[in-house]
C-alpha cells in the first residue's frame, strides 16, 4: 500500500525461526531494523511514493548469517495533500528511458527510449529534466500525481526549454487538467505555450475557473510536435496554493537610454491594482524591498 510493503523470502534453513529485516529510504544513509518470526512479514508506517533499500539476515539464536543481497522497492503514491508540492527530477536516477514513478504517461513516443522520459542532456537544475519527443500525429503527456485540493485553488510554475521554436519544430506545450491520467479524452486544456526563445523559461499558471469533468485533480502537460524528433524539457515543477495577491515572475531590466531602463515582467495576477517597481544604486548593504 502507500504505507506497507511485504517482504518474503526462501528461508536458509527449515529449523530457521527468526530474521533481521534492515530497511531504509533509498536516500538514507543508515538503516532500521525489526526482527521478526514470521515470513512474510508485512512492513509498516513506510512513507508513501518513496524508494527503499531492504535485506535480511537469518538469526540463528548464536549467531547470524551473512545478509541476503539488498532487494528495492517503493511504496505506492500518495495523493498530494500538502502544498507547496514540488518535483525536480532529480531523485530518480539518471538512467535515461526512466520516468517519475508516481507521474503518468498515457501515451508513449518511443518504446525504445519511452519519451517522455528522465533525461539528463538538458535541464534546469541537474542532473535530470522530463524530456518530451512526440510524433506529428500523437501528442504525449506528463500527468503529475492527484492533488486532494480542489484545483481552482492552485496554481503551477514550471521552467521549460524548446530545442527549437517555430511552426516545424519543437512544436507546443499544452498545460491542462485531468480527471483521468491514463485516459487522455479526460485532458482538459488551460493553456497553450508557444515559446518565443530557446532559453529555459518560467512559467506560472493560475488553474482557476478550471471546469474539470471527473473525480481526479491532476495537472498534465501535453507536448503538440510540428515536426518529429524536436525536443521539450520540463524541469522544477512546483504546485502551490493562489496567493491573494500573487507575485511577478520573469523579471527583466535592460537599459533603454543613458537615464531610464526597460523593466518588464510576467504576471498572472489582477492587474487592476497596479504594481511597486523599487529600485536603488551602490548599495552598502544588501537591498530589503520590504523597507523600500
Amino acid at each position: 500500500t502507500t504505507t506497507d510493503a511485504e517482504v518474503s523470502w526462501t528461508n536458509g534453513n527449515s529449523a530457521d525461526a527468526a530474521w533481521w529485516i534492515y530497511y531504509k529510504q533509498t536516500t538514507a544513509t543508515t538503516y532500521d531494523s525489526v526482527q521478526v518470526f514470521s515470513n512474510p512479514y508485512t512492513l509498516t508506517t513506510l512513507i508513501p511514493s518513496s524508494g527503499y533499500d531492504i535485506y535480511v539476515v537469518t538469526d540463528c539464536s548464536t549467531e547470524l548469517s551473512e545478509a541476503s543481497p539488498i532487494v528495492n522497492f517503493r511504496t505506492l503514491c500518495d495523493e498530494i495533500s500538502e502544498l507547496p508540492w514540488s518535483d525536480n527530477f532529480d531523485t530518480y536516477g539518471t538512467t535515461e528511458g526512466s520516468f517519475p514513478p508516481c507521474w503518468t504517461r498515457p501515451v508513449i513516443n518511443n518504446p525504445y527510449v519511452a519519451y517522455p522520459s528522465i533525461y539528463t542532456y538538458d535541464n534546469h537544475t541537474a542532473p535530470a529534466s522530463i524530456m518530451f519527443q512526440t510524433l506529428t500525429t500523437t501528442p504525449t503527456y506528463a500527468v503529475t500525481p492527484a492533488f486532494t485540493a480542489d484545483l481552482n485553488t492552485l496554481m503551477v510554475s514550471f521552467w521549460l526549454k524548446a530545442e527549437g521554436i517555430g511552426s516545424t519544430q519543437s512544436g507546443t506545450i499544452t498545460v491542462g487538467v485531468m480527471s483521468n491520467p491514463n485516459d487522455t479524452t479526460t485532458f482538459e486544456a488551460v493553456q497553450l505555450i508557444s515559446p518565443s526563445t530557446t532559453d529555459w523559461t518560467q512559467y506560472v499558471i493560475m488553474l482557476s475557473g478550471v471546469q474539470l469533468q471527473g473525480s481526479g485533480n491532476h495537472i498534465a502537460f501535453k507536448h503538440n510536435s510540428n515536426a518529429n524528433n524536436w525536443y521539450y524539457w520540463l524541469d522544477d515543477v512546483e504546485v502551490d496554493e493562489i496567493p491573494a495577491c500573487p507575485n511577478v515572475y520573469g523579471l527583466i531590466a535592460q537599459p533603454a537610454t543613458t537615464s531610464s531602463v526597460s523593466v518588464n515582467w510576467n504576471d498572472e495576477g489582477d492587474e487592476g491594482d497596479g504594481y511597486v517597481i523599487a529600485y536603488a544604486s551602490n548599495l552598502a548593504a544588501p537591498f530589503d524591498p520590504t523597507t523600500a
